[in-house]
């Protein structure tokens, strides 16, 4: 006859089976947020092509456009042309703004963001990817701290402090502040 014994509580072995069912749950959760991000990626790159598709297809309309009056003999006064000439453009920074990505951007400047930092205006340029960033640091230490965090982003490039400035605040316990304008170069994923 062998002789087994067994020291555990059954608590023990209670604990044993909810690890492995938080496992299984932790698994299942990185399965999904990867499958998540997998259809974020996709359905940004659709919606891109298409925002592209777009632009195109508007321009290909303008130089047939242009032809086909050019063949007619027809000309449009200077005004006229100026004025759709704006509207032209005028549409084109739509479908540009459109198809920036702001999810994109926001989340990089949310990992980038340490605590004392808040931000108080974003300023993209569309057509250079050029954004400046308006904030507030409630200490010199906090907005250099934000600096090298831009800095090490491989997303953003050309990080510079264009100006700042002290100021009173309302947060925390110190008075004083800092108030800062930051250029940077984003670099679209």
């Amino acid at each position: 006859m062998k002789l087994t014994l067994n020291l555990a509580s059954r608590d023990f072995k209670k604990i044993e089976r909810w690890r492995s069912v938080l496992l299984l749950a932790f698994l299942i959760g990185v399965i999904i947020s990867f499958a998540n991000g997998a259809l974020y990626y996709f359905y940004r790159s659709k919606v891109s092509e298409s925002y592209q598709e777009k632009i195109q297809a508007i321009r290909e309309a303008i130089s047939g456009l242009e032809d086909s009056l050019d063949s007619q003999g027809v000309s449009l006064k200077k005004e006229e042309l100026k004025a759709l000439s704006e509207r032209v453009e005028f549409y084109n920074r739509i479908l540009e703004s459109a198809s920036f990505p702001w999810m994109d951007l926001l989340y990089e400047l949310e990992d980038s963001l340490p605590p004392g930092v808040s931000l108080k205006e974003i300023q993209p340029d569309f057509t250079t990817s050029k954004v400046v960033l308006n904030g507030l640091a409630l200490s010199f230490e906090d907005l250099h701290g934000f600096l090298r965090s831009l800095e090490k982003r491989k997303a953003f490039t050309e990080v510079f402090l264009l100006k700042q400035w002290k100021t009173k605040t309302n947060r925390g316990i110190r008075g004083d502040g800092w108030e800062f304008s930051i250029s940077l170069s984003y670099r679209r994923s």
